[in-house]
């Protein structure tokens, strides 16, 4: 019996609608990360949310310019590979999905024997991540694909050209210990979703992102919360009083900072510079229209004594 199945022999051959649909039936390598909450770009809220909720516009959504470029590139960065390490490198655009963990799958950039490669085109701003090799959310996208193929595939690179200028390429080989991490991280994260419980709200601009595109529209006049929800707003109520507080003492020593300073630009010690307080000019602009939803806490009235 094979590690994998093939669920669709050539990605490029079915429309942008067919592939998202084939990959909300899976934990796919690129959704690993989000899954175990390690992702830069994403988290379990908001890929709970793709798995169960899709929105209309996700299948509508156009290619961006870096998406655009980044499947530009990967060609140019494979064939640079090939060259500088010498090794056959093949594309074959197939998904697979794992028979040992059916929830896991996903579709490597290229093959080698053995191996996969995955090319990444990087933006100069991320360099510093790729300083001492692959990034976490990388490595993990490039494990579970080894994971999903099973243990004769035991090694690869990953690739990347940043800032479209420099070239870094990285060999790995099978890291059991970390796969054995994202199996079972994804098993929890994919049993919430057959079981259609959206994983732990935490105060991420991701998840209040999320959140926010999910709900944007009013269905329902009110919906019964039960104690569950005075419990949250009084739990609300609580941390916004210690916010206030600890924003009042922070502009309480930024006004001692300014006193200090007076009508000085900047306050020195051994005379190097260790504040300042310049002037700026806001300049006028227009804020394009837009609808969005205002969380808000009626204030409740005290009951007579």
């Amino acid at each position: 019996m094979s590690d994998f199945t093939i669920v669709c022999p050539d990605t490029k051959a079915i429309t942008r609608h067919e592939w998202l649909e084939l990959r909300r039936q899976y934990v796919c390598g690129s959704d690993a990360d989000a899954a175990l909450n390690l992702s830069p770009y994403s988290n379990p809220v908001k890929l709970y949310a793709e798995k169960v909720d899709p929105l209309p516009e996700d299948d509508e959504r156009e290619e961006t310019e870096r998406m655009y470029w980044g499947n530009v590139q990967e060609e140019t960065i494979a064939q640079e590979l090939g060259r500088r390490v010498g090794v056959n490198i093949i594309y074959d655009p197939v998904m697979v999905a794992s028979t040992r963990w059916s929830w896991l799958a996903g579709n490597p950039d290229r093959f080698i024997p053995n191996g996969i490669v995955e090319c990444k085109n990087v933006d100069v701003s991320q360099a510093s991540e790729w300083r001492d090799g692959p990034p976490l959310h990388a490595r993990i996208q490039f494990m579970t694909y080894l994971a999903v193929l099973g243990p004769d595939y035991t090694h690869g690179y990953i690739a990347a050209l940043i800032g479209g200028n420099r070239f870094v390429h990285y060999y790995l080989e099978r890291d059991e210990m970390l796969i054995e991490s994202i199996v079972a991280g994804t098993e929890k994260f994919w049993t919430m979703v057959q079981m259609g419980r959206m994983p732990d709200i935490d105060g991420s601009d991701i998840t209040a992102k999320a959140i926010a595109n999910r709900y944007s529209d009013v269905k329902v006049e009110a919906v019964e919360c039960g104690p569950a929800l005075l419990d949250l707003v009084t739990e609300r109520d609580a941390r916004e009083k210690i916010v206030k507080m600890e924003n009042d003492k922070l502009k309480e020593v930024d006004n001692k900072i300014k006193a200090m300073l007076g009508d000085a630009e900047a306050g020195m010690v051994d005379g190097v510079v260790i504040a300042t307080w310049k002037s700026q000019t806001r300049k006028a602009h227009e804020v394009k229209e837009s609808t969005f939803r205002k969380l808000h806490f009626p204030k409740q009235k005290e009951e007579k004594q």
